[in-house]
């Protein structure tokens, strides 16, 4: 397991013009950061709130300074509350070499964000694989892969959980931009076929080999 440093990720509390919270984060270390979360509090609130980025996870780039604007919940007919958070927001943060900073627990869920990611890439494989191999059409595989993109959304799932969906709803997107096939060939096209397979395989590759190893995430999880 990668040896845990103190927090090198700084949280500092601030508000817009208008009041609305804004947390403005830092990576206060001399080398970016392959992965961060941020947990927080809001007052009056049940459910915590969970920030993450993840570059083996998540399209945006890391940046050493960025700022969080918790979610508003506008009464209908009323005007947006003045947010307070009940504690100081906790951070962790991933190292490119698998070394860690920050609380356990959240490094513990950036780890199982991407098992889960790994678990939706192999599935993505199968069934394109599958696919290929039976003649499916376009109309079932889109229906197939929007189920299990909406089946990672559910809202009893946890954040963790559902960045899943956003891999099988890439795959939606190429199925219905893709142009329609000659009358009588086969679906999925073969040239589809290889390339997200290509794509895929080199995803679940990454991710295999990512520090700190799965197989710790996979104990982390349990």
């Amino acid at each position: 397991m990668a040896c845990s440093l103190h927090s090198q990720i700084t949280v500092t509390e601030t508000r817009s013009p208008s009041g609305t919270l804004i947390f403005k984060v830092k990576n206060t270390s001399e080398v970016a950061l392959a992965a961060f979360a941020v947990f927080y509090q809001i007052a009056g609130r049940n459910e915590p709130e969970f920030v993450y980025f993840d570059e083996l996870t998540d399209e945006a780039a890391p940046k050493r300074e960025f700022e969080i604007m918790p979610r508003q919940v506008i009464p209908r007919g009323g005007k947006a509350p003045v947010l307070s958070v009940s504690k100081q927001p906790v951070t962790a943060g991933i190292f490119p070499d698998g070394t860690t900073t920050g609380d356990e627990e959240l490094i513990r869920r950036l780890v199982w964000r991407r098992c889960n990611l790994l678990q939706a890439v192999e599935l993505s494989l199968e069934t394109i694989s599958d696919a290929g191999r039976h003649n499916v059409s376009r109309t079932r595989m889109i229906a197939e892969f929007k189920r299990l993109s909406d089946s990672a959304r559910r809202w009893y799932l946890p954040p963790e959980q559902q960045v899943s969906a956003g891999v099988f709803q890439t795959i939606v997107g190429k199925l219905i931009n893709l142009p329609e096939p000659p009358l009588g060939a086969a679906f999925p096209p073969a040239a589809l076929v290889e390339q997200e397979t290509a794509r895929l395989n080199r995803q679940r590759t990454v991710l295999l080999e990512s520090k700190p190893s799965l197989i710790e995430g996979g104990h982390y999880a349990r």
